[in-house]
């Protein structure tokens, strides 16, 4: 029973590390991108 409450847990702990890993990663390219963006745009209006 201990074995599976761990396997569970390890099982829970990894998906919500993924998630978070996920999250950050689309979060740094839409920072990127936003960032790019607003570059782009000041160059151009300047």
């Amino acid at each position: 029973m201990t074995e599976v409450n761990a396997l569970d847990a390890a099982k829970d702990t990894l998906f919500v590390f993924g998630v978070v890993l996920a999250s950050g990663t689309l979060g740094g390219a839409l920072a990127r991108a936003s960032a790019i963006a607003d570059v782009v745009v000041y160059l151009w209006w300047h």
